[in-house]
This record gives structure tokens, sequence and C-alpha cells, in this order.
């Protein structure tokens, strides 16, 4: 009787080695799918990154009839103040900042994204400059971009 399970492995041994296979091929692919699904987690927070920043809020608006000159970029609208504070009333939020992204239709196309200096945004974008100097006044800027 105690020679019953050793004979009959050996009796079915590529039925038990098939098992014991596909056990092992379903772990591994629990483990590489948690492993993707984190890497995944992770490469969507790189390119906010740099900003220190988690999520970018933006509010859909009407499409600009015409392309010229500066408008703002697809169909993305202001957002009102009252919004920004109810967003800073959300549990997890430890900062908020605005920024206006803007379009230029010029000779050439140029994206602007501009900053409040003294917000936490403008902030960290100065902490992360490596050479040079943020515009102080408006000919400064439009020194900028010519």
């Amino acid at each position: 009787m105690t020679y019953f399970p050793l004979q009959e492995f050996i009796k079915r041994r590529n039925r038990y080695l098939l098992n014991v296979l596909v056990i092992a091929l379903t772990v591994m692919m629990i483990i590489t799918l948690n492993s993707l699904a984190l890497a995944y987690q992770d490469s969507a927070k790189l390119p906010f990154e740099s900003i220190h920043s988690s999520i970018i809020v933006q509010k859909s608006g009407n499409v600009p009839e015409n392309i010229t000159g500066v408008v703002l970029p697809c169909s993305l609208a202001p957002i009102p103040f009252s919004a920004v504070l109810d967003t800073k009333k959300i549990d997890g939020v430890k900062n908020v900042s605005s920024g206006l992204f803007l379009w230029v239709f010029d000779n050439q196309f140029k994206r602007v994204f501009g900053v409040d200096w003294q917000e936490n945004l403008g902030e960290r974008v100065k902490s992360k400059l490596v050479a040079g100097t943020l515009p102080v006044t408006g000919s400064e800027t439009e020194k900028m971009y010519r």
C-alpha cells in the first residue's frame, strides 16, 4: 500500500509532468503580467517626473475655427478658478499649479507653455534650470521667441 503513489507516478509520469509544467507556466505568466502592469504604471508617470507632477488636468472646449496666430491647442479651454479651488479639496491632492499652453502659427510653428514663476510649478521649473536665466519682463520673453 505504501508503494501505490510511487507506482502511480511511474505509470502515469507524463500526466504528472504535464500538470507540473502547466502549473509552472501559469505561475510564470501571473508573475510576468504583474511585472508588466507595474512597469506600465511607472512608465506612465515618466513625463511628469521632471516637474514633480503626477497628473495634468485640462478641459475640453470648442475647436478653433481659424488656426492662425496664437490659439489654444486643439480644443483646450481655460479652467475656471472655482474648479481649481475644488480640485485642491480632493483627497490626495498635495498642490495645484496653473499654466497656459498655446500654439503659435507664425512662419514656423511654436508651442508655448506659460507658468507663473511664483507658483509651485514655476518654482519647480526654475529648480530644473541647468543653464541660462528665466525671463523677468515681457520684453525678455518676446526676445526668447524671436
